[in-house]
């Protein structure tokens, strides 16, 4: 649910904690970035900065060419609409026990559902109007 903003809500505390923490953290990365460009920027920094925008302009490159090969997929995809319905098996669960109790649209319909392993060892679905 939404969350309380009262004198007795602990979440405000937290909150105040996060943003303090959040801004401190900025503080100091800001801090680091003075520190480095004060400095004399040689030419085999000026080197490793070429190679990291090259990794980082050729990762860009092939994920968008990732995107527009699996659009072009997904254009040619013949299956337009929802896949075939796959018929529900109700005789067992998957591992083997014997299921019972109300049918399906009355499961689908239940707000509730009670599921129970009965004395003979078969999975029973109940809705809780049934079970009370």
């Amino acid at each position: 649910g939404p969350k309380r903003l009262g004198p007795d809500s602990r979440g405000n505390v937290r909150d105040l904690l996060h943003i303090l923490l959040s801004l401190c953290m900025w503080g100091l990365f800001g801090y680091y970035w003075h520190l480095v460009l004060s400095r004399e920027i040689s030419s085999r920094t000026v080197q490793g900065v070429f190679i990291l925008i090259l990794i980082v302009v050729g990762g860009l490159l092939l994920t968008l060419l990732w995107v527009l090969h699996n659009l072009r997929l997904a254009r040619r995809n013949r299956r337009r609409g929802q896949p075939p319905a796959v018929a529900e098996s109700r005789d067992q669960d998957t591992i083997g026990r014997p299921v019972v109790g109300a049918d399906l649209a009355t499961l689908r319909a239940a707000r509730r559902i009670d599921i129970s392993l009965t004395d003979t060892g078969e999975k029973r679905y109940s809705t809780a109007e049934e079970s009370s």
